[in-house]
């Protein structure tokens, strides 16, 4: 009897689905070049940092989305599991991005990071509350809203 070796090729699946794709027309170098996030609220990050999407959701008149993000700090090694990135969780955000046209201009592009949503409402608000969407639906908005403006300074 004769035993045979199986090898299972895990990747392709994947191959498939790119190749796929790449045969209606997308390229992997346009998809990579076009997938951004937005702009960091408190400016650029830093060198070898990067933010990864994690949940969102619309308002109620659909007209705003918000988008919580991670951020992660430079890639290290950690002995057996190799390279990693630890959160940095005092710059990840929530970003408000616009659907449609309808939308209000002053909040497009609006965001708030962990440190300045603690800074408006406090250091009890932990982190945990501030990346979910169950916590944060209701306070969002008057975190991302630009400051009024002071209507009893006089001309």
């Amino acid at each position: 009897m004769t035993a045979k070796a199986i090898v299972l090729d895990w990747k392709a699946p994947e191959r498939r689905a790119v190749a796929a794709w790449e045969n209606e027309g997308g390229r992997v170098a346009d998809a990579d070049a076009s997938a951004s996030s937005p702009a960091h609220p408190a400016g650029a990050l830093p060198p070898g940092y990067c933010t990864q999407p994690v949940h969102g959701f619309h308002d109620a008149d659909e007209k705003l989305f918000y988008q919580f993000y991670r951020v992660y700090g430079l890639v290290a090694r950690d002995g057996a599991r190799g390279e990693v990135s630890r959160q940095d969780e005092d710059r990840c955000f929530w970003a408000v991005m616009t659907d449609h046209g309808s939308a209000p201009r002053d909040l497009e592009g609006r965001s708030v990071t962990y440190a300045q949503a603690r800074g408006k409402l406090g250091r009890r608000l932990s982190f945990p509350r501030f990346s979910s969407i169950r916590h944060m639906r209701s306070e969002l908005l008057r975190l991302v809203a630009p400051p009024a403006e002071d209507s009893s300074r006089s001309e």
